[in-house]
């Protein structure tokens, strides 16, 4: 999944994924008609990569 952004002239994305009905933030890139393959697979390894350890992968700010 994906939420844009607009900064100044050039769009950014936001690519997400859930996890235990939360939403965990994969990466960003720049915004273009479609999102190009090699981003959305690396949304998917992060998925991947989230999901054998959590904990590693989660900030506690409280």
């Amino acid at each position: 999944m994906n939420c844009g952004s607009d900064r100044g002239r050039v769009q950014y994305r936001m690519l997400y994924f859930f996890h235990d009905r939360r939403a965990v933030i994969s990466h960003g890139c720049r915004k273009e008609r479609i999102v190009p393959v090699a981003q959305v697979d690396r949304a998917i390894a992060n998925r991947r990569e989230f999901a054998r350890n959590p904990e590693r992968h989660t900030m506690r700010s409280w």
